[in-house]
C-alpha cells in the first residue's frame, strides 16, 4: 500500500420520481464498497443524499412513524421530456441540492469517486449527480455501480458521464479499480482473499435509526418479473453466528431501533440459518423492531417460527403471495392460497396483530385484468390481514421483460424511464392508469378498516366498490 492515504467519496444519489418513501432505506452495496475498501488502506467519505438523518437534513425530513419510516424531503422538479405525459409532478427526493453541494465542498478532493444506483426509472437523478461531482472535483474519476448500472449497463455506458460502470457485486470490483487508479499495488493472489462478507460500513454514518441487513445474496426462485438472479447470479448464505453478530453491533454499538431485512428468500432453510440466527439474538434484549419488506415465503412459516419471531421483536410482516391466479402460481413455485391461510394462522397465534401483517399482490402484470387483483384482494382480506399491492413494471433482462419484447407489447430498448410503475400504465400496455388508481384507492381503503378494527368484506361501501371491478 503507498505511504500516502487515497480519499474515496461514496454517494448515494437522490431519488427522481413522481414519489418515494423511505421504509428503512440504504444502500447496502455501497456500503460493503466501503468496508471493502476501509479494510484496506483507503480514507472513506460517505454522503447519502437519502439518509432522512443527516445533520443538515430539513428538520421535517427527520420525522418518523412508530415503525422507524418517513417521508423524504422532495424538490419539485421539471420532468424529462419523455415523460411530459404524465399528470403528476416529479420531484428530487433526499437532501436538497445546495446542502449536498455545500457538503462536497467541505470534504478533500477524492481520489475517486463511487456513486450508486437504484431502480432502473431513477437514472436522472443519477446523471445529475455525476453532473454534479465532474463539476466540483473535474480531475476525479467516477464510478458508477448498483442496480441501474447491473440491469442497463451499455445505456449506463453511453449517457451517465461515468468514467467507469460496475456491473455486479461491487465489493472486489470497487477495489480493483481503486487501486487501478491510485496506482495501488498489491500482493499476487490478494483479490482472491478478499472477505466480501463484511459489516457494511455502517460507522460512515452519524445517526443510525434504523439500519437494513442482508443475511443472504441472490434468489432460489424464478419469479419471471424479478430481477434479483440477474443481479445475484449465486444464491448464498451468511453463517446465522455472523449474521446474528451484525445485528448485535447495530443495536448495541450504533443504538438502531429499527433492522429491515433485504433477503428475497429470508426463511429459506429455517433451521440452519434463520432459527439460529434468532436464537442467539433471543434474551438479549435488544430493544430491535424487525421489519421484512422485502416478503417472506409463506410456506416456511409455521407456529414455532411466529413464536420465535413475535420473540425476537419482528413488527413488519409482508407475506409473499402475488396473485390468486393459479397459473402465475404454478409458473412462480413459490405460494399456494392454502400458504398463506396456515401462515396467517401461525402468526395470530403467535400474537402478532393483524395490522402489522400484510401480503403482497402484483397489479399491472401483462394481460392480467383488475378483476384478477380485485379476487386475490378478497382472498387477503379474508384472512383478516392488509394488502400490500405492488404495481407491475417491465425489468430490463428478465424473463418477462423478454416475452413482453417478442410479443411486441414494448421495444427492447425502451427507455428506462417509461417502466417506472407510475408511469408504465399511461403508455396503454395491460391495465390503463385508471385502473391502478381504482386498485390502489379500494386497497388502501381496506386496510384503513382493518387499521381500524374493521372488516371490509362486511363493510356495505367497500363490497359495492370492490363488486363493481368484479363485474
Amino acid at each position: 500500500m503507498s505511504a500516502v492515504q487515497k480519499n474515496v467519496l461514496l454517494i448515494n444519489p437522490w431519488i427522481t420520481d413522481f414519489v418515494a418513501y423511505d421504509f428503512w432505506l440504504k444502500p447496502l452495496g455501497l456500503l460493503y464498497v466501503g468496508s471493502a475498501l476501509k479494510q484496506n488502506g483507503y480514507s472513506v467519505y460517505l454522503l447519502d443524499c437519502m439518509d432522512r438523518f443527516h445533520q443538515s437534513a430539513p428538520l421535517s425530513q427527520r420525522k418518523s412513524k412508530p415503525d422507524g419510516t418517513g417521508k423524504f424531503y422532495k424538490e419539485i422538479i421539471q420532468k424529462p421530456q419523455i415523460l411530459q405525459h404524465v399528470p403528476r409532478r416529479f420531484g428530487r427526493y433526499g437532501l436538497p441540492k445546495h446542502i449536498v453541494i455545500r457538503e462536497l465542498k467541505k470534504i478533500s478532493v477524492p481520489d475517486v469517486i463511487f456513486i450508486t444506483s437504484g431502480m432502473t426509472y431513477w437514472y436522472s437523478g443519477v446523471y445529475e449527480m455525476i453532473e454534479t461531482v465532474k463539476d466540483l472535483f473535474p480531475n476525479t474519476p467516477v464510478v458508477l455501480g448498483g442496480i441501474y448500472a447491473t440491469l442497463c449497463t451499455e445505456h449506463a455506458e453511453e449517457y451517465s458521464g461515468a468514467d467507469y460502470v460496475i456491473k455486479g457485486r461491487g465489493e472486489i470490483q470497487g477495489l480493483k479499480i481503486a487501486d487501478e487508479l491510485t496506482e495501488t499495488v498489491r500482493p499476487a493472489g490478494f483479490y482472491d482473499s478478499v472477505d466480501d462478507t463484511i459489516f457494511p460500513a455502517y460507522d460512515l454514518y452519524k445517526e443510525l435509526p434504523s439500519a437494513a441487513v442482508i443475511t443472504s445474496r441472490g434468489c432460489p426462485y424464478s419469479c419471471p418479473f424479478c430481477a434479483s438472479r440477474i443481479l445475484e447470479p449465486h444464491y448464498t448464505r451468511q453463517n446465522p453466528e455472523k449474521s446474528a453478530d451484525q445485528i448485535i453491533r447495530l443495536a448495541k454499538e450504533f443504538g438502531t431501533k429499527h433492522i429491515a431485512f433485504y433477503d428475497d428468500a429470508l426463511l429459506l432453510e429455517k433451521e440452519k440459518y434463520f432459527v439460529p440466527m434468532l436464537e442467539k439474538i433471543d434474551n438479549l434484549n435488544l430493544n430491535i423492531a424487525f421489519h421484512t419488506p422485502n416478503g417472506l415465503q409463506p410456506s416456511q412459516i409455521d407456529k414455532s417460527v411466529a413464536m420465535l419471531m413475535k420473540r425476537a421483536g419482528f413488527q413488519t410482516i409482508r407475506l409473499s403471495y402475488e396473485t390468486i391466479n393459479p397459473e402465475w402460481q404454478k409458473i412462480m413455485k413459490k405460494v399456494v392460497d392454502s400458504d398463506i391461510a396456515n401462515a396467517v394462522s401461525s402468526l395470530l397465534e403467535a400474537g402478532f396483530d393483524r395490522k402489522q401483517i400484510g401480503a403482497y399482490i402484483m397489479m399491472g402484470l401483462p394481460r392480467q385484468k383488475p378483476e384478477e387483483v380485485a379476487r386475490s384482494m378478497i382472498f387477503i382480506l379474508q384472512q383478516g390481514i392488509k394488502v400490500s399491492l405492488a404495481a407491475f413494471s417491465p425489468i430490463h433482462g428478465t424473463r418477462l421483460f423478454s416475452e413482453m419484447v417478442e410479443e411486441n407489447i414494448i421495444n427492447k430498448d425502451i427507455d428506462p424511464l417509461l417502466t417506472n410503475n407510475s408511469v408504465f400504465p399511461t403508455k396503454g400496455y395491460g391495465m390503463q392508469r385508471e385502473d391502478f388508481i381504482t386498485l390502489g384507492t379500494v386497497a388502501a381503503e381496506a386496510n384503513t378498516l382493518i387499521n381500524n378494527n374493521l372488516n371490509p368484506l362486511e363493510n356495505r361501501s367497500w363490497v359495492k366498490k370492490i363488486e363493481k371491478i368484479i363485474k
